[in-house]
């Protein structure tokens, strides 16, 4: 398992959990100085600079299946391995951010045997992106390593209210505002509410709240 930042990271410690007990041995391998190098160091994880071209071809010859994340910062070890390992050993894109198929680095890649990718959307954005892409090999399988978050919906109600308090936003109207993607974008949707926000009329006390990723 190939990752650089910790979006990848993440996802795939939850994929290679499973894996595991299924009988599975997994090898994770980081890029130097990427978050996914932190994050994974408690797994015995590989440290593998990008130049290292012998020690990559070696730990290709010895995986039946590489599965490389596409992360928007260190990415140049997870593109590498799947270049490297395609036609050699089975290959998995797995995609652990709603829009990473229009990163530059990742737009139009069409070298592996599966794109695991979050929605329905995002499927046909590949296809769309990388024609050479297949519809059979975009497989659907949502974000793993979210999972964990559906055990707080029972308590919504609560968290929001503690959120409330916590924030002194009690008896106040909130607008909370979230924005990914490329950074001029973000700019324009946050002046964008902001400012529809401003004008409006109806509100009392109102709060605008941005919350912005990366």
């Amino acid at each position: 398992m190939i990752s650089g930042d910790l979006g990848a990271a993440n996802l795939q410690v939850a994929v290679a959990a499973e894996l595991r007990k299924r009988g599975h041995g997994i090898c994770f391998v980081v890029e130097p100085g990427g978050k996914a190098a932190d994050r994974l160091s408690e797994f015995g994880a590989v440290v593998v600079d990008p130049k290292m071209v012998e020690r990559i071809s070696e730990i290709i010859g010895e995986s039946d299946v590489v599965l490389c994340g596409t992360s928007a910062t260190a990415w140049q070890l997870e593109k590498l391995f799947a270049d490297m390992s395609f036609r050699k050993a089975a290959v998995a894109m797995a995609f652990d951010g709603q829009f990473n198929q229009a990163l530059p680095q990742w737009r139009g890649f069409s070298n592996a045997d599966k794109f695991l990718v979050i929605s329905e959307g995002q499927a046909e954005a590949v296809c769309r992106l990388a024609p050479s892409v297949k519809p059979k090999d975009v497989v659907v399988v949502g974000q793993p390593a979210f999972d964990r978050a559906l055990s707080f919906a029972p308590k919504k109600t609560e968290i929001r209210l503690n959120t409330r308090v916590n924030e002194g936003l009690t008896g106040k109207t909130v607008f909370l505002w979230w924005s990914t993607g490329m950074p001029e974008i973000i700019v324009e949707d946050i002046f964008m509410a902001s400012t529809s926000i401003g004008v409006a009329s109806g509100y009392e006390n109102p709060v605008f709240i941005a919350q912005i990723h990366p």
